[in-house]
């Protein structure tokens, strides 16, 4: 977060700085998908710094975010991060910062810990702060000091998404509910029919929502983890509904050469609606986790250098060539 901030004297020891919403942004940069980082900001920031003259260590600080103001320079990714499987706006209309301690580090530094709430969860959390600078008088006659802070934080700390909640919870009971309502729009769909087989490749984020929607006696196949590799779910959905979890794997070329016979032997229907290439998983992969992919199934071709080919040894030519 970096930060500028005008003057509001106070006739004590203690002099306070209100933030100047008009300079100052609260930004991130968040790994996405394992491969890419994503920046973006929130726009709407508030709050103030009380500085003791006493000596850095008695300064406090206090900071409020609009979570609506998130931005990313992508509407429908905003429009997600908004929504209840992030930030959630609607409920926890701000994120709060207050400090709990400061500390000199060096010359300009400081190390500022303290109370970060996002989606009514706080966790601690501790910025490394270059400033304030010397105060300074603008063309307006305001006098301003500048100050920038950065941290570190895992968004699972915040409930966002991910690891379902421990069993019964509060939290867990809410989740559920959410879950269930995953569940409606499924049936909503197949006629209040429940799903054979939940094909997972998300991993982390969706896994224990697959668990409890597919059918009793049903199956959930996983082969990827782009969210994560730390699963969690509800055994009693499992054992109690005889529910299976199946790992899978990428075919070889000799595996996919007879998955293809299959298809040219008309035994299987693909029902294909996209093809990748290779270096386009990436982009496959977004598709999916905003729900912007066509319907039907997409594939991505693996060792293969183009569609049209028909068997293993067309594979094998066509890579010689």
């Amino acid at each position: 977060m970096s930060t500028t901030t005008a003057a509001v004297p106070v006739p004590t020891t203690t002099t306070t700085w209100n933030i100047d919403p008009a300079h100052t942004v609260a930004e991130f940069k968040v790994k996405h998908m394992m491969i890419a980082n994503v920046k973006g900001h929130f726009s709407k920031v508030s709050g103030v710094l009380v500085r003791d003259e006493s000596g850095p260590a008695n300064d406090r600080v206090e900071a409020t975010i609009e979570a609506a103001s998130i931005q990313t320079r992508d509407d429908q990714r905003d429009a997600h991060l908004k929504s209840a499987d992030f930030f959630h706006v609607e409920k926890f209309p701000t994120l709060h910062f207050k400090s709990t301690g400061i500390n000199v580090v060096g010359e300009g530094e400081l190390s500022v810990e303290g109370d970060l709430t996002i989606r009514g969860v706080t966790r601690k959390v501790r910025f490394a702060v270059e400033g304030p600078t010397p105060p300074a008088k603008d063309p307006w006659g305001n006098t301003r000091i500048g100050i920038s802070a950065s941290t570190t934080i895992n968004r699972k700390d915040f409930n966002c998404w991910g690891a379902m909640p421990t069993v019964n919870t509060p939290e867990y009971d809410a989740w559920v509910k959410e879950a269930r309502k995953f569940g409606k729009a499924i049936w909503d769909i197949t006629g209040k029919r429940d799903v054979d087989i939940v094909f997972e490749h998300p991993g982390e984020a969706t896994f224990p929502v697959s668990c409890l929607v597919v059918k009793r006696g049903g199956m959930v196949v996983f082969c990827a983890g782009t969210t994560g590799y730390n699963i969690t779910f509800d055994a009693r959905y499992v054992w109690m509904r005889q529910k299976r979890i199946q790992g899978s794997h990428f075919a070889h070329l000799k595996q996919a050469s007879a998955a293809n016979q299959f298809v040219l032997d008309r035994r299987i229907d693909p029902c294909m609606s996209d093809v990748f290439p290779w270096t386009k998983i990436p982009y496959a992969h977004e598709l999916m986790r905003t729900n912007r992919h066509k319907p039907e199934n997409m594939a991505v071709l693996v060792n293969t250098p183009r569609q049209g080919l028909r068997n293993f040894d067309d594979v094998l030519e066509a890579q010689r060539a």
